[in-house]
């Protein structure tokens, strides 16, 4: 089942439901984004700077083998990132 989507000013549609990454290990952030792609049907993936692991959410994504076209990665910006988490 697809998620409900919202429609940017740009004509796409972003799903409203996102995989969040926050304090997740490295190890388990990886193996969670490729099972959210591959096997969950997300296309949308919440993370940040901050959360220190944006490595680990590209693996991921690579390894889920979803072409990146596809997929929306959201990251926080601004004051965010001058946060303590």
């Amino acid at each position: 089942m697809a998620a409900p989507t919202i429609k940017l000013n740009n004509g796409l549609e972003i799903p409203v439901i996102g995989l969040g990454t926050w304090q997740s290990k490295p190890e388990e952030v990886t193996n969670a984004v490729e099972y959210a792609l591959k096997e969950a049907g997300y296309r949308h993936i919440d993370c940040a700077w901050a959360y220190d692991n944006e490595k680990e959410v590209g693996e991921g994504i690579r390894r889920s083998g979803i072409p990146r076209s596809e997929i929306f990665v959201c990251t926080a910006s601004g004051a965010a990132e001058a946060a303590t988490y």
